[in-house]
């Protein structure tokens, strides 16, 4: 059977619009959908198309129908520790994952990971592409250097050869070069890697924290070359390099213009310049600039379509504009404002033309049709123009029972059980 392979986005919620200022319409996937965890740390559109989502039971491969898992305990996947804490696609399209068992590079032509030697067993908390041809990782207490061709450990720098502080959390690069690094205990720091001269930058206590050490979760630029540096004790802090100077972005529980909690754990500046903070137990945050005051999404527990989680783990944007939200306990979301609503599909056993089955484990197009596979309902044909469902009629299968359904080439598979 010859199939056009090309990606297609059934969707399965029906999202009603929600005025919030604005209006924020979500697609929502968890372990439901086939992502191996409802806990993410990093989310990725690669240069394919594809969506890639760091989890806390592997990589997940999305193409707009369907997750393929890449996990540690399948030793074909080559993804050497399940707890994935960054994804990154360097300026060469290489795709990079760091885990809590170390870095490991995607085979596209292979379709496998493979671990870059010396990071075997270390947890890796953050990766940056330093320039073209250079990664930067850190770990606990060190921070590597790899050359992207060769995959050969270049520099390496810890404790014990001049790093002046240990527990390292975040990364991030600078247009003049320089490398930001928070940490648990020490605050910020720049490091310098041709004259390696390091600079610590001390953050003001803030009124809700009488703590003198703050743990940075996150850190990003703003548009205007402002380093945003997220805390999971204190807020957010906003650092003007240049001059050194800091200011405090507060957090008022009974403030609905200041941001949720004081514990921050994403911060993303999207294609416009806006600002978005995710917090633990303090919702998805959206700053905006001209009045300086943050607007809180918070969940909608009366609606299923809606966002259902309040704490937000990290955001992306992808190259069409939609905004990808992973939490801590719902999965992911996709926020996309030019949607103007979704068509839900069920099974009616009183109608004909409806879904066979309401456990639904994969989609591929069929010559503008979409083949559904569902466990125990076999397989079927819905028809977008008419939004009506028929029998597939192929070659004879031994069970109802589709795990899955994907193409290989020109070829279409479907595992089954039973």
């Amino acid at each position: 059977m010859f199939l056009n392979k090309r990606l297609f986005l059934l969707a399965i919620y029906a999202i009603t619009a929600i005025a919030l200022k604005a209006q924020y319409q979500f697609i929502h996937y968890d372990i439901d959908n086939g992502l191996p965890h409802n806990m993410s740390e990093s989310i990725l559109r690669d240069f394919k198309g594809f969506l890639w989502v760091g989890t806390y039971g592997g990589v997940s491969k999305f193409d707009g129908v369907s997750f393929q898992n890449y996990t540690e305990t399948d030793k074909r996947s080559g993804v050497p520790g399940n707890t994935v804490f960054k994804l990154i696609e360097d300026s060469e399209r290489n795709l990079w994952v760091a885990t809590n068992k170390g870095i490991a590079l995607y085979n596209r032509d292979l379709d496998c990971f493979k671990t870059i030697d010396k990071t075997n067993n270390i947890c890796i908390w953050d990766i940056a592409e330093f320039k073209k041809g250079l990664l930067i990782a850190i770990s606990n207490y060190e921070i590597f250097l790899f050359n992207t061709k060769t995959l050969k450990l270049e520099e390496f720098f810890n404790t014990k050869n001049g790093l002046p502080f240990g527990l390292l959390s975040r990364c991030i690069t600078d247009n003049k070069g320089l490398l930001w690094i928070g940490t648990i205990n020490d605050g910020l720091f720049s490091f310098n890697l041709k004259t390696k001269a390091y600079n610590q930058y001390t953050l003001e206590k803030s009124t809700l924290n009488s703590s003198s050490s703050y743990s940075i979760k996150a850190l990003c630029f703003d548009s205007r070359g402002k380093l945003w540096i997220g805390t999971t004790n204190a807020g957010i802090y906003v650092l003007d390099t240049s001059k050194r100077e800091t200011s405090y972005l507060k957090s008022e529980a009974s403030n609905d213009n200041t941001i949720g909690s004081t514990m921050v754990y994403s911060i993303f500046r999207d294609i416009k310049g806006g600002m978005w903070v995710g917090c633990q137990n303090g919702y998805l945050n959206k700053f905006d600039p001209k009045t300086g005051n943050f607007t809180r999404i918070k969940p909608d527990l009366y609606n299923e379509n809606y966002l259902q989680s309040n704490s937000i783990s990290n955001i992306y944007e992808d190259t069409d504009g939609n905004i990808w939200f992973g939490t801590y306990n719902h999965g992911i979301y996709c926020l996309n404002k030019q949607l103007s609503g979704f068509v839900k599909h069920t099974m009616d056993k009183y109608n004909s033309n409806s879904l066979r089955n309401n456990f639904v484990r994969g989609f591929v197009e069929y010559n503008g049709s979409i083949i559904i596979a569902m466990d125990g309902g076999g397989l079927q044909l819905f028809d977008p123009r008419s939004q009506t469902f028929s029998n597939f009629h192929g070659n004879s299968f031994t069970s109802n029972h589709f795990m899955d359904i994907s193409l290989q080439g020109d070829e279409l598979w479907c595992p089954t059980w039973g």
